[in-house]
């Protein structure tokens, strides 16, 4: 007597990989996504020199127990699409431009086009 079957084997397969690919996705989702992060409150903004990005710097708390942090959130004024570029433990923000793609936000240099910085993963 056979207990389990071919299409059986294969089921409980795809079944095994689907579980695993739902777990590497909630990892992912839970722990890189910084589109994720909480608000806050606007405590910083500067538009780059050729005016085609301004980042905005967000100050927030989550409690009693837990550190300011920083988010740093990076606008495209052409089509106001905007990206979460920065999330670090700081109660302000200093924002530099270097030039028309790259900006420091406390000395952490990042490319607004492609670049993050978050300090979970530093």
């Amino acid at each position: 007597m056979k207990i389990f079957t071919k299409t059986t084997c294969i089921s409980l397969r795809i079944a095994t990989m689907m579980m695993a690919c739902l777990l590497a996705w909630s990892y992912y989702y839970l722990q890189y996504d910084l589109n994720r992060l909480p608000g806050g409150e606007l405590i910083s903004s500067s538009t780059s020199p050729d005016e085609n990005y301004t980042v905005k710097a967000y100050k927030s708390s989550g409690g009693a127990t837990t550190n300011w942090t920083i988010k740093g959130v990076v606008q495209d004024n052409k089509d106001s699409k905007k990206r979460v570029i920065y999330w670090d433990e700081a109660k302000s923000a200093h924002i530099v431009w270097k030039d028309k793609n790259i900006v420091t936000i406390n000395n952490k240099k990042i490319d607004v086009i492609k670049g993050s910085y978050d300090y979970r993963h530093d």
